[in-house]
Formats: structure tokens, sequence, C-alpha cells
């Protein structure tokens, strides 16, 4: 009999050692986890802010050919010069590109990164409202989008200078955003501590290169 109730307790000691392991074990599992997790959250978020960020160099562009194209109209023999609205061009480029099977966004960029080159080139007065309104816009535009779209998502993103920042490449010609969130691990409060971990990514927008003719 006493045999047998050493055996039980060595058995209950090792049942209770071996639930301790499992849960070590599950909590790293859980860690690992929500790491990826939360990866793959700010990789997202990045790519969303670099997105964000193009956009407003499009709608910009998209005002100043609508203001040269009203322009160019207003003058009744501009047919006479040989020139037609930057507009139509682009949209022409755009329908082909679309009935290539490319989706809309990407059919438009491909369109403006077509066209304008040529006509920022060419058109004297054109060319200068790029550089002055798409050329001219300011950092703090750009930021605050990609401000917005962070704070639109979950997440202890770190906002400062060093942690969220982006770059507009001069080789590539697209948005680079650069973005830090803040990862607090799961603790047992023995073998495994309390403690942040930070995962920095950049996401990258779509290439503009006729933005290499506006600067």
């Amino acid at each position: 009999m006493k045999l047998l109730k050493e055996e039980r307790g060595s058995v209950i000691i090792y049942f209770l050692g071996l639930l301790g392991l499992v849960a070590v074990l599950f909590l790293f599992l859980t860690n690992i986890g929500r790491a990826f997790v939360v990866n793959n959250h700010v990789a997202n978020a990045a790519e969303q802010a670099a997105f964000a960020a193009t956009a407003v160099y499009i709608e910009r562009t998209n005002d100043v050919i609508e203001q040269y194209d009203e322009w160019l109209t207003s003058h009744p023999f501009f047919e006479l010069w040989g020139l037609e609205p930057v507009g139509e061009l682009v949209e022409e480029r755009h329908n082909y590109y679309r009935g290539s099977n490319y989706g809309e966004n990407q059919a438009y960029i491909m369109a403006l990164n077509d066209v304008l080159p040529d006509e920022i080139n060419s058109r004297y007065r054109f060319r200068n409202m790029m550089r002055n309104q798409v050329g001219g816009i300011g950092d703090y535009s750009l930021y605050s989008e990609i401000i917005r779209i962070l704070n639109s998502n979950e997440g202890d993103f770190i906002m400062d200078s060093s942690n969220t920042y982006f770059v507009l490449s001069d080789t590539d010609w697209r948005i680079e955003v650069t973005t830090t969130i803040e990862f607090e691990r799961v603790a047992d409060g023995n073998i495994i501590n309390a403690r942040s971990h930070k995962y920095e990514r950049t996401g990258y927008g779509p290439k503009l290169t006729y933005l290499e003719y506006v600067y």
C-alpha cells in the first residue's frame, strides 16, 4: 500500500510538471502566432499607407490635366495647333490597357506613365503646371494621408518621425512608407517574462514614372 501511494504521488508530480510544460509551450506558440499576425498586419498597413500617399499624386495630376485641358479647349484654334487634350490621350491609353485585362487602377496608372512624359516635355504650359502643382505637393499632405491610414488600422503604431516615415524614390519613382508597431508578448511571469517587441516594415506604392519629368 505504501508503494502504491508513493507511485501515485510520483504520477501526480509528473502530471503537474507535464501540465506546466504544456502551459509554457502553449504560451510560446501563442506568441509565435501573434507575432506572425502582427508582422503581416504592419506590412499590410504600410502598403495601404503607401497607396494612399500615391493617390495624392494621382489626384493632383488629374486636377492639373483638367485645368490644362480647360485652358487648351478655351482657345478656338487649338485643333490647328495639332494638340489633343491630355485627358483624351490618357483615356485612350486607359481604355487600351483595360481591354488588355488590366485592372481599372493599374490600367490608369500605366496610361499616365505612358502618356505624360511626352506631353510634359512638349507642352511648356502643361510642364510648368505639373511642376508647380504636382512637384509642389508638400510632405504634410502626404504624411497626413499616411497617418490617417495607420490610425484606421488597429495596433500600437509608433508615429514619431524615426519610426514612421516615407520617401519618394528617385529611381523607382514610387512612395515607400516605413512604419513600426509595438507588440507586447503574452507572459506567465516566470519562464516567459513580459516584454515588448517592435516590428518595422516598409510598404511600396505603384510606380509613377512620369514624376521623373516633373522633378
